[in-house]
This record gives C-alpha cells, sequence and structure tokens, in this order.
C-alpha cells in the first residue's frame, strides 16, 4: 500500500485513518486484508521507519511496515516536524482513537519498532520469506562509512 493504516507521524494521518476506517459492503478495510489472509503490509507514504503488529480479537495478526527512508528536511520553517515518527509504544490506543481511528476495541495494536528523529538515516529494507513461510526484516542504512556503503540492523523476524 501507498499510505500506511497505522502511523505515528502527523504529515497526511487523516489519510491514514481514512485508510483505516474505511468500509466496503459494512467491512471495515482492515478486517477485509485480515480476512482474505493478508500477513504483512508495506507501506511508504510517510518517509519514516516504523513497525506495528495488528492482532485482531480472533488471533489474526498483521504487520505493517513503513520502509520508506527518512523525513525530508522542511522547506521554509512549516511542517517541520510533521513526517517525524513517534515513539507511541504503550499508548497506541488511546492515542489513535483521540485522533480518529474507529474500531480499535477488536483490535491490538502495537508500534513494535521506531525510528526517532535522532536515529534518522536514509534506509531501505528486505523483507526474507523462509520455505517455511517466516517473514524475516532487515533494515539496510546507507552509511558512506560503512563497507559497501551500507549498514545492516539486525534481522528480525516478523511472522
Amino acid at each position: 500500500m501507498h499510505h500506511p493504516l497505522v502511523q505515528s507521524s502527523e504529515k497526511h494521518q487523516e489519510a491514514s485513518c481514512s485508510l483505516w476506517n474505511f468500509s466496503t459492503g459494512g467491512t471495515p478495510l482492515i478486517d477485509v486484508l485480515a480476512d482474505g489472509g493478508v500477513d504483512v503490509i508495506l507501506t511508504g507514504h510517510t518517509h519514516t521507519y516504523e513497525r506495528f503488529r495488528l492482532v485482531r480479537d480472533d488471533g489474526r495478526e498483521m504487520v505493517l511496515v513503513n520502509i520508506s527512508g527518512r523525513p525530508r528536511d522542511a522547506w521554509l520553517w512549516f511542517g517541520e516536524s510533521e513526517r517525524r515518527a513517534r515513539d507511541i509504544s504503550g499508548r497506541e490506543d488511546e492515542w489513535l482513537e483521540e485522533l480518529g481511528w474507529l474500531g480499535l476495541d477488536s483490535w491490538d495494536v502495537a508500534q513494535e519498532a521506531v525510528m526517532p528523529k535522532s536515529r534518522e538515516a536514509n534506509q531501505f529494507a528486505v523483507i526474507d520469506v523462509e520455505p517455511d513461510g517466516r517473514l524475516f526484516l532487515q533494515v539496510h542504512f546507507l552509511d558512506d562509512r560503512a563497507r559497501g556503503g551500507t549498514r545492516r540492523a539486525k534481522r528480525v523476524q516478523i511472522h
């Protein structure tokens, strides 16, 4: 997907909230995706790195990963922090509900990883699918000082 269903940054929050709240035939989009067997949602619009685990009451779960690089600096003075990911771990439901996300009572939303401003870097991610279906994520950071021009974060299992 281009826009995420869940995000912590302010920029384009209304689009993210609208996607989460969108229903087709009375079924929320998030449930359509879960019922359709979606395990991982990759997004990119917010120019942040953050990862959420979404678990529905019936145990069905998905991972949402925003792997789009680092935010651009603001032009002039406005919007300086709008694209910055925020650490909302531990208060995801109240934070999202306050901003207009609906139907959170049947979902547990957990922010598993976030790249705060102090650690921002240009990056890309690689998703590996193992023969047994397990999914692994490894983020690569562009770094002129590193061998080969990139350094890697720890490889983590996401599903």
